[in-house]
């Protein structure tokens, strides 16, 4: 029998990168997009029946209490991944050869575990620290879960960098396919864990499940690596290559955590001002509006930001842009208003009726995720041509108004503050992304193309208040408009 070169899947890979940018069309995004979304539905799904599982045995108060040590959670996690989503998937997207792209993830992995053991050497700190009841208090996690909120950090945070590493690479290397195979594998595993755990755990069997999920996932993704004739627990330093991660990393760092941070902040007020059940009903509002965004767009943020990394013209940037703004956005109205017209029994089917007022906050939710999807297109030119210090700021603008709207409106309007928080992030995040475009990068955003953006974002809202309000008539209009 012949024996291949261990590297002639990747050099086929490579070939077939290239080819696909070369001939980039909207057809060509079109199945890239199917491929993406069809792959996500199995996750989607998966995390729909935990997500039930969840609203079953933890309640609404257990809930609050299970996404407030997650997103605490993520915050670390956040700062072990080190930014590699958008530096080590950019770079290995550019590298020409093998070696090179081995070298990226190698460096990758020596970055990412440093980072992590600092990391878990603050946690240590700040757990032992006299004041650490009084923080953790401040932020809603009782004394109860704080060893387990330690706990889940010091074992997952390794993991999680080496998870999010092999990911990064392989999105770099364009393995679609692969990349959402390895996901469903340990999703399904991990949702079949949850029943008992949760059952008979609470909330430290969620932990359990969502550990379980990212080990696996983590193995499944290294072994990929493997397969494709990589090494994945192979560690390297050069200064140059990681001088370059560590520029893109950094900023994506920093945005990352800010919003984590943000998003921390925010539910820790709403915990204080309106107790945990009412965070768990915003939780129920956001899983919701925020998986059918996976499953409509799957992994499109990256997609746009290897599509516009091949080029810096201004005529052939607009033109993809324009390519992707003509797919994208019908994609994630007609995904997004089809939750809205159904979200009353949506939420009653995958959570229970105790989350119905979840059902309130999804119109302006859903019109802030339309907004992401263009944000994500629109911001990809300062990424791609090197506007990173750009690109951060205005993210971190964003972030800081997210903040402010929320603190300012919470004690007002309640729960509802936080999607209009939202909403506004995303109005100056798109308009800042277009404007910079235009007026310093030349890369103008045709007239069709804003109708596009103004109309994704307002279908979902509207058949949202219809779905708030259906009447048999209201209802058979909103089909009709969504059909149209």
């Amino acid at each position: 029998m012949r024996l291949s070169h261990p590297f002639a899947a990747t050099r086929r890979q490579g070939r077939e990168h290239s080819d696909f940018f070369g001939t980039l069309n909207s057809k060509a995004i079109l199945v890239a997009m199917t491929e993406l979304g069809g792959l996500q539905v199995v996750l989607a799904l998966t995390g729909l029946i935990r997500n039930k599982v969840a609203a079953v045995y933890l309640k609404t108060s257990g809930m609050g209490e299970w996404s407030q040590i997650l997103a605490i959670a993520t915050i670390a996690f956040t700062i072990v991944q080190f930014g590699m989503i958008v530096g080590l998937s950019r770079n290995t997207a550019a590298a020409t050869t093998v070696e090179e792209r081995q070298r990226q993830l190698s460096v990758a992995g020596t970055l990412t575990m440093a980072v992590t053991l600092s990391v878990l050497l603050a946690c240590f700190a700040l757990f032992l620290a006299p004041a650490s009841p009084l923080v953790l208090a401040h932020l809603g996690i009782s004394r109860r879960l704080a060893l387990a909120l330690l706990l889940f950090i010091v074992l997952m945070a390794p993991v999680e960098a080496l998870r999010n590493n092999y990911l990064s690479f392989l999105q770099g290397i364009l393995d679609v396919r692969g990349i959402a195979t390895k996901r469903s594998i340990a999703v399904i595993f991990a949702t079949l864990a949850a029943i008992p755990l949760v059952a008979y755990l609470g909330v430290v069997g969620a932990c359990l499940q969502f550990a379980l999920g990212s080990l696996l996932l983590a193995v499944l993704l290294g072994q990929r690596c493997y397969q494709l004739g990589f090494h994945p627990l192979r560690f390297a330093w050069q200064r140059s290559t990681a001088l370059q991660l560590a520029w893109l990393g950094i900023a994506s760092l920093l945005m990352s955590f800010s919003y984590s941070w943000v998003d921390v902040l925010i539910r820790a007020q709403l915990i204080r001002c309106a107790g945990l059940s009412e965070a768990g009903i915003y939780q129920a509002a956001f899983l919701l509006s925020s998986q059918v965004t996976q499953i409509a767009l799957g992994s499109i943020g990256v997609f746009s930001l290897a599509s516009i990394s091949t080029s810096h013209e201004p005529e052939v940037l607009a033109q993809r842009l324009h390519l992707l703004y003509r797919v994208i956005l019908p994609i994630s109205a007609t995904g997004l208003g089809l939750l809205g017209l159904l979200e009353r029994p949506v939420v009653r089917l995958l959570f229970s009726a105790e989350f119905t007022p979840s059902s309130e906050l999804l119109p302006l939710l859903l019109v802030a995720n339309s907004m992401q999807a263009a944000c994500w297109v629109a911001g990809a030119p300062l990424l791609g041509c090197g506007r990173v210090g750009v690109w951060l700021a205005l993210q971190l603008t964003g972030a800081g108004l997210r903040y402010v709207t929320a603190s300012i409106f919470l004690p007002r309007i309640g729960t509802q503050a936080i999607p209009v928080a939202f909403f506004l992030g995303q109005i100056l995040d798109l308009s800042t992304s277009l404007l910079y475009c235009s007026r310093k990068m030349q890369i103008r955003t045709a007239g069709p193309d804003l109708a596009r953006i103004a109309l994704s974002a307002v279908l979902p809202g509207v058949l949202a208040l219809i779905g708030l309000h259906a009447t048999p008539l209201a209802f058979t209009s909103g089909a009709l408009l969504l059909a149209g």
